[in-house]
């Protein structure tokens, strides 16, 4: 099968404009906290979400460039809840400092994660669940990226 000269004139054209647009073909991010699960969490107060071997959150940039971090809460979708857990009714419950990170070629960087569930009677006696979603962010001027992301769950218990 044959392009009519239209057709081969846009492909050379496409072929052109893709070879000057610069690509980044992904990032590698790694982190060991992954499936957080606290118990007996005080309503009404900010308290430090670690993992079990008491780490915050550190994210280990394993490309050999330096790339932009930027963690976000999410509320989990009902399917993808694990066991009898109930998502957070606000993603502000999660409080992550600082949000984004600039990690170097091959380096880390930590950020504290928070939980303050409001001190509502509701709020009581409940297993929750949320999500922490460490995603590159493209730099302005790299032209086409592939970006890397990681998903956490924080699972966690309030005090009657």
């Amino acid at each position: 099968m044959f392009m009519s000269r239209n057709s081969f004139s846009i492909f050379i054209i496409l072929i052109g404009l893709l070879s000057a647009t610069s690509y980044t073909w992904g990032d590698v991010l790694a982190t060991s906290y992954s499936d957080v699960m606290l118990q007996q969490i005080p309503v009404g107060r900010l308290v430090r979400a670690q993992d079990e071997l008491k780490h915050d959150l550190t994210v280990k940039n394993g490309a050999s460039h330096s790339v932009t971090v930027q963690i976000d809460v999410l509320i989990p979708e009902k399917s993808s809840i694990v066991g009898n857990a109930q998502a957070i009714a606000d993603s502000r419950w999660i409080v992550v400092s600082p949000h984004q990170l600039e990690l170097p070629a091959h380096g880390s960087g930590t950020c504290i994660v928070s939980i303050n569930v409001p001190s509502e009677t509701s709020n009581r006696g409940k297993f929750y669940e949320a999500l922490v979603w460490t995603h590159t962010i493209p730099k302005k001027g790299e032209g086409v990226t592939l970006s890397a992301g990681l998903l956490s769950r924080i699972r966690f218990t309030t005090r009657p």
